[in-house]
């Protein structure tokens, strides 16, 4: 067993298995010496409010998001906290890593472990629809969090730095900003005004609610830390 958890080809896999141990130990001991551990590991994750509109009011379209933005919407992050999310990503990824390398070792025309580079990008490509799955049936069950919504209404008249893509009034941009707590954010932004335009680097207002994004305008304002 430890030759084939420390087998070249397993490595990606045994680091992810083992990271979701590390997690569930912190996790454990969390609950006996207080929530400061569960709540530093939920931290290190950003927010992503990609989500959308309860009632699927959405002002942009989705032929006008940026890849980046079509990603994080198609796999529903948001829907349960990041952590989750990411300790399902490690016990799919590293299982099912461990199943294909089982079945390619006893499989007579291979007969040996497929080397990391090629199993692990494959693996990961397999394991993005699973990850989408789990979160939407995850958030079925999950404890809603009543103050969710009031949360992302916070974040109108902070400051936030476009970070990809071109916004527009009818075209998003991936924006960040730092929120509640020191937490990191990343939202959906378009112009107020149809007159103006915010390229990467901008700093931006934000103003309102558009469907799933957030209105901007022009900030003189940096987006950092003391903005919270």
């Amino acid at each position: 067993m430890y030759e084939f958890f420390t087998a070249s080809g397993n490595l990606v896999f045994s680091t992810a298995f083992t990271l979701l141990i590390l997690i569930a130990v912190l996790e454990v001991l969390s609950t006996i010496f207080g929530a400061a551990i569960s709540g530093l590991l939920d931290n290190i994750f950003p927010d992503f409010d990609l989500h959308l509109d309860p009632h699927g009011d959405i002002d942009i379209h989705a032929a006008e998001m940026t890849g980046l933005t079509k990603l994080f919407v198609w796999l529903e992050f948001g829907k349960v906290p990041m952590l989750i999310t990411f300790t399902f990503f490690l016990l799919v990824f590293s299982l099912a890593g461990f199943g294909l390398q089982m079945i390619a070792s006893s499989v007579p025309l291979i007969g040996n472990y497929i080397p990391w580079f090629i199993a692990s990008p494959s693996i990961f490509v397999l394991v993005m629809p699973v990850v989408k799955i789990g979160n939407r049936a995850l958030a079925k069950v999950w404890p809603k969090d009543e103050t969710s919504a009031v949360s992302r209404q916070t974040f109108i008249g902070r400051t936030a730095t476009i970070i990809i893509g071109t916004a527009t009034h009818k075209k998003a941009a991936e924006g960040k900003l730092i929120g509640p707590k020191g937490r990191v954010h990343y939202v959906m932004i378009v112009a107020d005004n149809e007159s103006e335009t915010f390229e990467a680097g901008d700093n931006v207002l934000l103003v309102g609610r558009r469907g799933a994004a957030f209105s901007v305008i022009e900030s003189v304002i940096p987006n950092s830390s003391e903005n919270t």
